[in-house]
């Protein structure tokens, strides 16, 4: 999927190609904003596979206390190279993906990646001991590294 820009001119919307996005977690209205840039990865929706024929299913994240709401969950598929997208909505049982959680920690990022294979009901549990630390441009170059 690609990324498209809003250009207003004319009292006219016209949609432009994106060059690059941001991938925005956890916005509020106030500073405590995170942003991910993450280039060269495009993104879709959680409806992406909504008319997919075969089983689908839930994804169920449980991330270690203290940031269920200071995090987020993205996934990573293996047949959509460089594409993103969270985990709500139903995804195909069966689909080889990676599950990857994203937080803030002392203003770096804090991640794990869990590679998985959907099953129905899905449940997957990320703890500390598996998470690393590091810049925007390390995490960006670990989930490049996915594909």
């Amino acid at each position: 999927m690609q990324a498209f820009n809003g250009i207003i001119s004319n009292n006219a919307l016209t949609w432009e190609p994106a060059n690059n996005w941001d991938v925005v977690t956890n916005t509020q209205l106030n500073p405590n904003k995170y942003v991910l840039t993450i280039p060269g990865f495009g993104w879709y929706n959680c409806d992406k596979f909504f008319n997919y024929p075969d089983p689908k299913t839930t994804i169920t994240a449980n991330v270690p206390a203290g940031y269920g709401s200071a995090s987020q969950i993205f996934i990573l598929t293996k047949n959509i190279p460089n594409a993103l997208g969270t985990t709500y909505g139903k995804f195909p049982v069966g689909m080889q993906c990676y599950l990857i959680f994203v937080t803030e920690n002392n203003g770096n990022f804090m991640w794990i990646i869990k590679e998985q294979t959907l099953t129905a009901n899905h449940t997957i549990y990320f703890e500390l001991k598996d998470a690393k630390v590091g810049k925007n441009a390390d995490f960006v170059s670990n989930i490049t590294q996915l594909n």
